[in-house]
């Protein structure tokens, strides 16, 4: 994807940053940028930061996952 494509994406999208050479802090926060309805989160590996991170991500999915339809046997 290029820079004009993810800054017309409306999908919300929640970025957690990287810390390794395949995945780049400075990249992950460019993205969260660019992205019109990205939330960023710096720091998500270990002790609060990970318990907090935990439950943002179960949120944000909650909100933005669909709805499964139940299913009649």
């Amino acid at each position: 994807m290029d820079r004009a494509f993810v800054s017309s994406c409306q999908t919300p999208c929640l970025v957690l940053a990287g810390n390794d050479a395949a995945h780049p802090y400075a990249i992950a926060e460019e993205i969260a940028q660019l992205f019109p309805n990205a939330e960023f989160i710096a720091e998500w590996k270990e002790g609060a930061a990970l318990t907090s991170a935990a439950s943002r991500i179960k949120a944000f999915l909650a909100e933005y996952m669909p709805v499964r339809a139940s299913i009649k046997a």
